[in-house]
């Protein structure tokens, strides 16, 4: 289409509008400019997420320590309880969380702010930027 200059666009509400035809909905998922605005439907903020961005399977959620405590004896009458850390336990952030995030940000993007998504081609992922208006 772009040798023959000619720019498709399409609106539409949600992507359950597409629901009967996968390929159709892979088919505008596959599109190389998106302007995207508030997505109300968890489910299509969901399937938007899993297409639009990445997510780090290293990404830590928290880092706990753990500790081993045991009794010391200071003199002969008395002793001391000792706590020490002998490991560090990173527990990392799962990928359905991390996807549930972006949907949780794609359905709380304001009125009038729309988020912009274009391809590269160095292999690098998709990036997003906000525009307003």
């Amino acid at each position: 289409m772009r040798r023959y200059n000619i720019w498709l666009t399409v609106a539409h509400q949600n992507m359950s509008q597409f629901a009967y035809s996968e390929s159709l909905q892979n088919l505008l998922l596959s599109l190389k400019t998106q302007l995207i605005g508030t997505v109300d439907l968890l489910d299509d903020a969901l399937l938007l997420a899993r297409r639009l961005f990445t997510v780090d399977p290293e990404k830590v959620k928290r880092t706990e320590g753990r500790y081993d405590t045991y009794t010391k004896p200071i003199s002969v009458y008395r002793e001391q309880r000792v706590r020490e850390l002998i490991d560090i336990h990173e527990t990392d952030y799962p990928m359905h969380e991390q996807y549930y995030k972006w949907a949780q940000s794609l359905m709380n993007l304001k009125t009038f702010l729309f988020l912009l998504h274009t391809p590269t081609y160095t292999g690098v992922p998709m990036a997003g930027i906000l525009i307003s208006k």
